[in-house]
C-alpha cells in the first residue's frame, strides 16, 4: 500500500468574542490506499471538524486559522485555491455527512442531484447521464433504480436517503471517502447492511476510507487502524486489534470499558465522570486529567504524542499497564 493522505499538525481555530478557540489542535495521522481509518471519541471532541477540515469545508471564518498540512498525494489541500479544491472534491475526495436530509436538496429529484455530481467533473457524460445515475443507484443497492431516480428525498425512507448520499459521494469513484457518522439515523438492521455496503464499495472501487464515529463496535467491524480524539487532540492511535487488546490511554480504556460485551460478565459498565472541557476552558496540562482517576502532579504539564512500538502513539505521562514503553519522546 502507498500513503494516500498525510495529515501533519492540523489545527482548526474559530474566532469567538475577540479570541480564537482551538477546536482541533495538533492532529497528525496518515491513510494508505485501500485502508480504513477510524476516528472515534465523544461528541464535541473535534472528530467531525477534523473531517471537514480535510476537504476545507469548515466555516469560512476558520480558514485564516487553519494550521498544519493536509497532503493528498503530496499536494497540500490547505494551500490550494477554491477552484483547485472544487476540482478535487467529489472526484478524488468525497464526504458523507451525518444527516442525509440536510445534505439533500428537497426540491430536486435524487437523480438530478447525483447527475450534478457526475456532470461537474465529467461534462461529456451528459448524453448517457441517466444510465450512469441508474448504475450508481444500483451500486448502492437502491431497489428499482429506474423508477427511484425520479423520486424526491421526502419520498424515500431514512435508509434509502442515506444510500443516496453515499451514491452522490461515490458517483465519480473517489480515491478517498470520508464518512461522518454515516449510520446515525439508521436502525440496527439497516446499519449493518449499510456498513457492509461501504466495505463492498471500498473493495470494488479501491478507495481509502476515513470513518468518523463514536461507536467502537463499528470501529471493530470496519477499521484497520483507529485514532482516538479528546478535546480536539489525538490521544491515541493504534491498529484496531492492539487497541482492543491493550489500550494505552486511560480515556481509550474508559471508552472500551463502557461497551457491553457478550463474552464477559460485568455487573456494572464503566462510566467516565464529568464532561469534556469546552473549547474556551481547556486545561493547561493534560486535557483528560480532570476526569482521569490516574492523574498525578506530572499531568499538570501537557503530554506529547509519543511513539510506541508497533506503530502506536499515545499522549499520556502514565500509560495504562501493559502498554509498551515509548520508543522516544519527541523533542
Amino acid at each position: 500500500m502507498s500513503r494516500l493522505l498525510e495529515v501533519r499538525n492540523l489545527g482548526v481555530g474559530l474566532p469567538r468574542d475577540g479570541r480564537v478557540l482551538r477546536i482541533v489542535d495538533d492532529v497528525s495521522f496518515g491513510v494508505d490506499t485501500g485502508e480504513t481509518l477510524g476516528i472515534v471519541g465523544e461528541s464535541g471532541c473535534g472528530k467531525s471538524t477534523t473531517g471537514l477540515a480535510l476537504v476545507r469545508l469548515t466555516p469560512r471564518s476558520s480558514w485564516p486559522h487553519l494550521q498544519g498540512q493536509v497532503l493528498f498525494e503530496g499536494r497540500d489541500l490547505l494551500q490550494l485555491g477554491e477552484s483547485e479544491l472544487r476540482a478535487l472534491r467529489g472526484r478524488d475526495l468525497a464526504m458523507i455527512l451525518q444527516d442525509p436530509m440536510t445534505s439533500l436538496n428537497p426540491v430536486f429529484t435524487i437523480g438530478d442531484q447525483i447527475a450534478e455530481a457526475i456532470l461537474t467533473h465529467d461534462p461529456a457524460a451528459a448524453s448517457q447521464i441517466r444510465g450512469r445515475v441508474v448504475e450508481v443507484l444500483r451500486q448502492v443497492r437502491i431497489p428499482a433504480p429506474e423508477s427511484r431516480i425520479d423520486c424526491y428525498p421526502h419520498q424515500l425512507s431514512g435508509g434509502m436517503r442515506q444510500r443516496v448520499v453515499g451514491a452522490i459521494a461515490i458517483a465519480c469513484r473517489p480515491r478517498l471517502l470520508i464518512a461522518d457518522e454515516p449510520t446515525t439515523s439508521l436502525d440496527v438492521t439497516i446499519q449493518a447492511q449499510y456498513l457492509q455496503l461501504l466495505k463492498d464499495l471500498q473493495r470494488d472501487l479501491g478507495m481509502a476510507l476515513i470513518l468518523i464515529t463514536h461507536d467502537f463496535g463499528v470501529v471493530a467491524r470496519m477499521c484497520d487502524r483507529v485514532c482516538v480524539m479528546y478535546a480536539g487532540q489525538l490521544v491515541e492511535s493504534a491498529p484496531v486489534r492492539e487497541i482492543f487488546r491493550c489500550p494505552a490511554h486511560w480515556y481509550t480504556a474508559a471508552l472500551l470499558g463502557g461497551m457491553p460485551r457478550l463474552d464477559r460478565k460485568a455487573e456494572r459498565l464503566v462510566s467516565i465522570t464529568g464532561a469534556p472541557p469546552r473549547p474556551d476552558r481547556i486545561p493547561a496540562g493534560c486535557r483528560f486529567a480532570p476526569r482521569c482517576p490516574q492523574a498525578g502532579a506530572d499531568c499538570e504539564a501537557p503530554p506529547p504524542l509519543s511513539p510506541l512500538p508497533g506503530g502506536r502513539q499515545v499522549r499520556c505521562w502514565r500509560p495504562c499497564p501493559g502498554t509498551p514503553r515509548p520508543e522516544r519522546h519527541p523533542s
